[in-house]
């Protein structure tokens, strides 16, 4: 069985996941665009995509490291 598990530390607004610091960039994304993305009736999931996760999480640290898996 396949599952996703998040967990979100600190506040959210609006059922919203909010990133830090003041980029630019979107830097918000709502609960259900995150169940969405990880769907099976999702044809487009890119549920391995380090690219979403880095988006997800919002550090490119993150990515970086974990590219050569």
């Amino acid at each position: 069985a396949d599952a996703l598990f998040v967990m979100v530390i600190g506040g959210g607004f609006d059922q919203k996941i909010y990133g830090y610091g003041n980029r630019e960039v979107d830097n918000e994304m709502s609960f259900t665009e995150i169940v969405d993305i990880f769907s099976a009736n999702n044809p487009k999931s890119d549920a391995d995509s380090y690219e979403v996760m880095r988006k997800i999480i919002g550090d490119d640290k993150w990515a970086k490291r974990n590219a050569n898996d």
